[in-house]
């Protein structure tokens, strides 16, 4: 190319390319495949600022998980970690399952769909069973109710 000549620009690249034919496109193995790789996912952080061995990580939630069709773990970044159960059993009983601990810190976990950006995920609360006491039964049946008890607790 000589020094003079401009490189054309995606919109003109586009408009002189031309389909030949038709093409009848099936993805439906692929998108089988592809569902199979996405699913029982959980993005987790463990919510510490010690360094931490992310195999010494692993071991310890596969012996406390016991999922009884394994777990493959993934590091998504510093202190950013991605866990998939190979079956709904085994993901359900990690997600509710929660809080989890690792070395006295919470593990916030959060279900995944495989698509979106990791980093978007906050992982920020827990959700956690507590019982106050004295509240009549009547008010713990009502969540709003619960929940405008818990608001008033933390004041």
């Amino acid at each position: 190319m000589d020094e003079g000549e401009k490189l054309p620009n995606l919109e003109e690249h586009l408009a002189s390319m031309t389909l030949q034919g038709e093409e009848d496109l099936d993805f439906a193995g692929e998108f089988e495949e592809l569902v199979k790789d996405v699913r029982w996912l959980a993005l987790y952080r463990v919510h510490t600022q010690k360094p931490f061995s992310h195999a010494a990580l692993f071991s310890a939630l596969r012996n406390t998980w016991a999922a009884a069709q394994g777990v493959t773990f993934k590091v998504l970044g510093p202190n950013l970690f991605l866990a998939q159960l190979h079956c709904l059993g085994d993901w359900t009983w990690v997600l509710e399952g929660s809080p989890w601990l690792f070395r006295g810190a919470a593990i916030v976990m959060s279900e995944y769909d495989g698509f979106s950006n990791v980093l978007s995920y906050k992982l920020d609360k827990i959700p956690v069973w507590a019982r106050i006491q004295g509240v009549p039964e009547g008010l713990m049946k009502k969540r709003e109710l619960a929940e405008k008890v818990a608001k008033l607790q933390r004041r």
